[in-house]
């Protein structure tokens, strides 16, 4: 049974669920919203609007990919501004037109600002409303933009979305680290391990870079915690950008292994190559290295002897069934980017894997069709 069937048409519950469902449109689905900041739209509140904040905030929050801007809007209700009291009727008109700019791929700050006649992005709580709309319609650079605007002094932090409790935007991985940087910068966000995390996957190199550094200088130092230098610099190498990277290494002060080249490609199923790049022509890395990552006796108990030297036979053929070289790496994982580097950099399609197969052979297993051709292409 749909829940939202139950629900009063145009609360906002049941304007979420339906513009998730696709049965209006976001003109309409704003149209419903912001009806409720209207004192003389007597027939926009409902039962369900009149619940404690708490409990309908919860529930928007994860109702649809725009439900967060339900919500968002839904705390503009508190907010006591002249446009509220629109003695000409234009009010309404106005919000539609900006919150309907703002929802467009492509909308521009000056775009949104040349609708804005009665100064919404002088409220904190318009400008939330605005960026999570902005956010939800994946115009990352807008929402950035309304962020950065001067003075920018975020809501109170009990109706602040990006940071209390309950809300699907705290630490939302979705929201790219240009955006992130600006959102901590400002204080509208708070530093943690997982936007740190957003921080080392950003396809934007330069983007990771400003919200590490933003991170440092909001008492998040990557320093501060011992696990940080153990894992932070094999992570960086295996999902980062270059410019990551090279700041991850720089802060823990690491340089490249032999390993580190099969270790760059093993956990990516596309990219890396200039990561791949740096480490084979600025540190001459061997393409052709082979990886035997080491046997791991520590874990088999000290038991019965003939057991513990069966369990370490096991052990090692396990290890050598292991090694690999980067092509290989990247043939398994379906890399055509990294393969294609790589044999470009003299990398040996006849070197065969632990198990006795060549990149082709792992390619060929794994269904990898387009790096399959490659391969072939690059065959004497």
């Amino acid at each position: 049974m749909d829940p939202a069937r139950h629900m009063t048409p145009r609360s906002y519950l049941h304007t979420a669920a339906a513009l998730h469902k696709k049965e209006i449109s976001k003109e309409e689905f704003f149209r419903r919203c912001l009806a409720h900041l209207d004192p003389h739209e007597s027939g926009a509140q409902s039962p369900e609007d009149s619940v404690p904040l708490d409990k309908l905030l919860g529930s928007l929050f994860w109702k649809g990919s725009f439900g967060p801007v339900a919500a968002a809007i839904k705390l503009c209700e508190s907010e006591e501004l002249s446009l509220l009291n629109d003695s000409q009727g234009r009010k309404g008109e106005t919000l539609l037109q900006v919150f309907s700019a703002a929802a467009e791929p492509g909308a521009s700050l000056e775009s949104v600002r040349s609708l804005d006649s009665f100064c919404m992005l002088s409220s904190a709580l318009f400008r939330q409303a605005l960026i999570v709309t902005a956010l939800r319609a994946k115009n990352d650079n807008l929402a950035r933009d309304i962020t950065e605007i001067n003075p920018s002094v975020p809501p109170p932090a009990n109706k602040c979305v990006f940071t209390m409790k309950g809300s699907r935007l705290i630490d939302d991985e979705s929201i790219p680290a240009g955006v992130y940087n600006a959102l901590i910068k400002h204080g509208w966000a708070s530093p943690s391990h997982r936007v740190m995390q957003i921080a080392l996957s950003s396809p934007n190199g330069a983007d990771g870079v400003a919200l590490l550094d933003t991170l440092s200088t909001k008492s998040f130092s990557l320093r501060s915690n011992p696990l940080y230098e153990k894992s932070l610099p094999q992570l960086a190498l295996g999902i980062s950008q270059l410019e990551v990277l090279q700041y991850i290494w720089r802060t823990f002060n690491v340089s490249p292994t032999p390993e580190s080249l099969v270790q760059a490609v093993e956990f990516r199923d596309e990219g890396g190559v200039g990561v791949m790049r740096w480490l084979v022509d600025e540190h001459g890395l061997d393409v052709n290295y082979v990886l035997i990552p080491a046997a791991d006796y520590g874990s088999i108990p000290k038991t019965d002897p003939r057991d513990r030297a069966e369990r370490e036979h096991a052990e090692k053929l396990l290890t050598r069934s292991r090694k690999k070289t980067a092509l290989h790496a990247a043939a398994f994982k379906g890399n055509t980017d990294a393969v294609s580097f790589l044999l470009e950099r003299g990398a040996d399609l006849d070197i065969q894997d632990g198990s006795g197969r060549t990149a082709l052979a792992i390619a060929t297993d794994e269904g990898h069709n387009d790096v399959v051709q490659v391969l072939k292409r690059h065959k004497p």
